[in-house]
């Protein structure tokens, strides 16, 4: 019998700093205290929370934020990594969705595109966008 070597998953090492600006790492704050909440909330279907917040015109941000942790928890093949806020390393997931908010900004619809067909379950695609415009919609 041998021993098998275990090694941690890439997906775990954070990310060197990104240079990101003080707006931006002011969204990822909120995303990160509203994945400290929804570690214990229960479990939302993304389809039905985005069905509600399109009857909603007026939602808040947290209200976005909270759907778009909780939808990327089912979208994502495994389960995304947040920081505590205030932590100025970045996780993989928290790259890739400060990536995502910032080319959905822009209007960068062909990196927002990419980046949702690299790594969100082609069922789930239309409602984590709406999401993402959702919470960038708040801040113009």
């Amino acid at each position: 019998m041998t021993a098998v070597l275990l090694h941690h998953s890439d997906w775990d090492v954070p990310a060197p700093s990104a240079d990101t600006s003080d707006e931006m790492r002011t969204l990822l704050n909120t995303v990160r205290l509203a994945a400290l909440k929804c570690r214990s909330a229960a479990r939302s279907e993304l389809f039905e929370a985005c069905a509600v917040l399109s009857m909603e015109r007026k939602a808040a941000q947290n209200v976005y934020v909270t759907a778009l942790i909780k939808g990327l928890a089912t979208a994502l093949p495994k389960r995304p990594i947040f920081f505590r806020p205030g932590v100025s390393d970045l996780s993989f997931d928290e790259t890739w969705l400060t990536s995502a908010l910032r080319c959905c900004n822009e209007g960068d619809w062909q990196s927002v595109n990419f980046l949702l067909r690299s790594r969100i379950a082609p069922q789930h695609r239309r409602n984590i966008l709406f999401l993402l415009h959702g919470v960038v919609g708040h801040r113009k």
